[in-house]
């Protein structure tokens, strides 16, 4: 199914983005017991944190939200092309950067001398507001942000729900002669993305006293969930597979290309 392969893709590009952002970082910070990439990587290190979490978040919705129009309405999702799946993902960029956009004025404009390295969750954070900080802006954040994951986790176990129903009723229907390659890489990616984010998220509502080495378990599994995707598409899905595969075959050909130039034509 192309749409879904294109959620996927922009969903690879965002856990790249939070590899070189986040996890590079933290890496580093853990090796050397402080911050030591300099303050304007500390910005970017918040910045794409928070941006990358709510696009993964909500691309996981959609991803869950297609897979299930997909099983209920098949002869219509077969004419959705790849592009319609990269409409979707613009769309949903786009969203996050509006969701995200009055904090990151706030940042800029109010709290910019503010952030500081964080060693309970080995990255950058934003100490507190300004006093210069608008009250609408100290609300935004709290209110906006929970109405997010709420509807956004809500989405998630409604359409897990019904895409196990439905695919379990298509397949006692059809005699277990059903493929259920696209509904299992779903399913895995809801499941993963529950274990990994559900913990940071009740530690941010302060459901439990804080605790430097609760936070920095919690933070650590929004990692695993980077390095879970790769595996589960490797592991479940066949066009990703083979899309890894082709790019791996160019790049070795290019590479034996590149060799054989130097050996046959030396430069002088």
């Amino acid at each position: 199914f192309k749409v879904i392969v294109a959620i996927m893709q922009h969903m690879a590009i965002c856990n790249l983005l939070q590899s070189m952002f986040c996890v590079f970082p933290a890496f580093t910070a853990v090796i050397e017991d402080k911050w030591i990439l300099g303050r304007v990587l500390c910005h970017f290190n918040d910045t794409f944190r928070v941006m990358c979490n709510l696009f993964t978040t909500i691309s996981t919705c959609a991803l869950s939200t297609v897979k299930l129009l997909h099983l209920k309405y098949p002869l219509i999702a077969r004419t959705w092309s790849k592009n319609t799946g990269h409409k979707i993902c613009i769309a949903l960029w786009v969203c996050c950067v509006s969701i995200y956009g009055p904090l990151l004025v706030e940042k800029t404009f109010y709290m910019r001398n503010n952030i500081s390295f964080n060693y309970a969750t080995y990255g950058c954070n934003y100490l507190h507001h300004s006093t210069k900080t608008p009250s609408w802006y100290k609300k935004y954040a709290p209110i906006g942000m929970t109405a997010f994951h709420i509807l956004c986790y809500t989405t998630l176990v409604v359409t897990s729900t019904l895409i196990l129903l439905i695919a379990q009723k298509v397949r006692s229907r059809r005699g277990g002669e059903v493929r259920l390659e696209g509904t299992v890489t779903v399913l895995l990616t809801v499941a993963i993305h529950f274990l990994t984010y559900l913990p940071s998220l009740v530690l941010s509502w302060r459901v439990i006293e804080y605790n430097g080495r609760v936070w920095r378990t919690a933070k650590a599994l929004l990692y695993v969930n980077i390095i879970a995707n790769f595996y589960i598409y490797c592991i479940t899905a066949r066009s990703f597979r083979e899309f890894l595969k082709s790019k791996i075959l160019k790049f070795l050909y290019f590479l034996r290309q590149s060799i054989l130039k130097k050996v046959i034509h030396p430069q002088i």
